[in-house]
């Protein structure tokens, strides 16, 4: 399971893409925001859903879309699922074993 170190190092990592690969930015983004949500709910700590919506926010703001509303834990859960499904279904699959022959 993610805990929060692994939830700063998201936000960091989409700190550090921001500029040159918007798109990862936006899924780290949106993979901080999901872990900081699942922390709140498995700590009964909703002081997290302030981080989460922070990165929620600035996920949405790469993408050209102004989010100045507070979302719940159940709609932040919900957005960054779908929203982290979306960007994986549009990458390709890669079959690790393939890979591999190639490169022998």
């Amino acid at each position: 399971m993610c805990d929060l170190k692994d939830a700063h190092r998201e936000e960091k990592l989409g700190q550090l893409c921001e500029k040159e690969e918007s798109e990862k930015a936006v899924e780290h983004y949106l993979e901080a925001a999901s872990i900081y949500t699942l922390n709140a709910e498995l700590q009964k700590n909703d002081s997290m859903l302030i981080n989460a919506n922070s990165c929620y926010r600035k996920a949405s703001q790469l993408r050209g879309m102004m989010m100045n509303q507070i979302l719940s834990k159940e709609e932040l859960a919900r957005r960054t699922l779908i929203e982290l499904d979306q960007i994986r279904a549009k990458k390709p699959k890669i079959n690790p074993l393939e890979e591999l022959k190639k490169l022998l």
